[in-house]
This record gives structure tokens, sequence and C-alpha cells, in this order.
């Protein structure tokens, strides 16, 4: 049996709330930067979480750790659908654009390097 053109598709709610995803655009941004971090041997890992009404992309250090970072894309409250949150519970960016969001890692990834 062949699956190569099977469609998967899944109900656009989940109970009462609505199932939220990354789209396209934005995963693609999240995937540049995770890429950019791996580079810089700030992180080795990623999850992808979804629950009611925000999906979480979390970066890791190590698997068997926390998230040192999640970025996470929020239907549910007011004040930016978009939030970077560390791995003490701390916001530390929030926003209505994940462009302008993801813009904390810049910093992160900037090194001297000597000539």
């Amino acid at each position: 049996m062949s699956y190569a053109g099977s469609i998967i598709t899944f109900p656009a709610t989940f109970g009462n709330s609505r199932v939220v995803f990354f789209n396209q655009k934005e995963l693609g941004q999240i995937l540049n930067t995770y890429g950019r971090m791996v580079s810089a041997g700030l992180v080795k890992d990623y999850a992808i979480n979804e629950s009611r009404g925000r999906v979480a992309f979390s970066f890791f250090q190590r698997a068997s750790e926390r998230p040192t970072y999640t970025v996470v894309k929020d239907t549910r409250k007011r004040g930016g659908s978009f939030l970077i949150v560390g791995a003490d519970g701390r916001i530390f960016k929030r926003g209505n654009t994940l462009k302008a969001v993801l813009r904390f890692f810049d910093s992160k990834m900037i090194r001297l390097i000597k000539a």
C-alpha cells in the first residue's frame, strides 16, 4: 500500500479551542534563527509543542534539560501574540510580529573575532 499521495487532514478545532500552528513563513523564520544559533554553538536541539490556543518552538542546549528559550505564538493573550520565554519563565521579548521578536537573538549571536 502506498501513502505517497495520501493527504492527512487535521480538524480546525479541538474541543472548544482553536488549534494554532506556525504558518510556513513563521516556521521558516524560526528555523533560520535556530540554524544560526546552532552554527554559533548556542543550541543543539529543538522541540515544537502545541496546546490550547498556543504553539511553542523550544531551543535546547542539551536534550535532557529545560529549554533555554521558547518562542511562543499565543492567540489567547493581548499585548502581542509572539513572545520569547526563558528557562526560568521570564518573558524576554513580546510583540505582534515574529520578525521583531526574533531580533532578540541577534545580540546573542554576535561574537568578537580577533584578526
